[in-house]
């Protein structure tokens, strides 16, 4: 399967991130709350601010994806 953006995924969809870019101080932050590459993260709520379940954590992005793009592969 190829890879998509991560605002593509469907809510309830788990993927693998394969890549994050864009702006050294988002990518850094969002490597600190665990989005980076080969994580494995879940779509809770698409939208403009989307929610994510990365580990034991949810994760709130909204402005954050005008500055970064975020790269994954759904998991099957």
């Amino acid at each position: 399967m190829n890879d998509i953006p991560l605002n593509m995924l469907e809510s309830g969809e788990w993927a693998e991130v394969t890549d994050v870019s864009g702006n050294p101080n988002i990518v850094s932050r969002l490597s600190e709350l665990g989005v980076m590459n080969g994580c494995k993260l879940c779509m809770l709520q698409q939208g403009q601010t989307c929610l994510l379940k990365v580990g034991d954590s949810r994760l709130s992005l909204g402005c954050i994806f005008s500055d970064c793009t975020i790269m994954v592969r759904p998991v099957v």
